[in-house]
């Protein structure tokens, strides 16, 4: 009697395991948690559709800035010096090249030049910018102001500098445009020097060139 009330209980018991086993949920995993590598650390995991939204958001492509008022290009505290114009590279548009000085500039400032190309929409686009190609306006000893001109020609465009006392000195340095590289490259140089008491004296200095981009070019007035 004791025997079978014993084997009872323990029936009763399983069935109420399985009851219960089957009435616990199975755990869902989210496909948005990322999963845990062995050590404990959480994978460096993201699901395949947030990677391509981030990618959307983060790869953006650069503005192309188009604007037919040159003024437009005088950065903000600055003010339009002087304005050249001519073929930069080589298409037989009418490019420019820009000489901004500061609003309050004293006379060891920088003088930024920046570079204009005409564009097929036939605006201007800024393609390089310069900020110690030009000489300081105190730069030139006493006769003042070095900077004299910027001449363009066929791709070509040469900076003019010219200052001293009675000795005196012109510099007259001269890129080139470069198709393959579409950048302007430090072509030649050279330092001319005359003097105010003996008008035979001249002499040309020829200065050597490396072509280094436009953009990485340091004109220096003791050259």
């Amino acid at each position: 009697m004791k025997y079978q009330f014993s084997k009872m209980v323990v029936l009763l018991l399983l069935a109420m395991q399985i009851a219960c086993n089957e009435a616990e949920p199975t755990p869902q995993v989210d496909a948005h948690i990322a999963p845990v590598e062995q050590n404990g650390n959480v994978a460096n995991k993201v699901p395949n559709n947030s990677i391509a939204e981030a990618n959307n958001g983060a790869e953006q492509q650069p503005t192309v800035v188009n604007k037919n008022n040159i003024e437009d290009f005088v950065p903000e505290g600055y003010v339009l010096h002087k304005k050249f114009e001519g073929m930069l590279n080589e298409d037989d548009k009418k490019d420019a090249i820009l000489v901004v000085t500061q609003k309050e500039m004293d006379n060891s400032a920088d003088r930024p030049i920046i570079l204009l190309i005409s564009n097929e929409t036939g605006n201007y686009e800024q393609v390089a910018r310069n900020d110690k190609a030009v000489l300081c306006a105190g730069c030139g000893g006493m006769l003042g102001d070095p900077f004299q001109q910027v001449v363009i020609k066929d791709g070509y465009f040469t900076i003019e500098h010219f200052g001293g006392s009675a000795d005196r000195w012109a510099r007259y340095s001269t890129f080139k445009y470069d198709t393959a590289k579409k950048d302007w490259l430090w072509h030649k140089d050279a330092t001319e020097l005359t003097s105010a008491h003996d008008l035979k004296y001249e002499k040309m200095v020829k200065i050597e060139t490396d072509n280094r981009s436009f953009s990485a070019f340091v004109a220096d007035e003791t050259e």
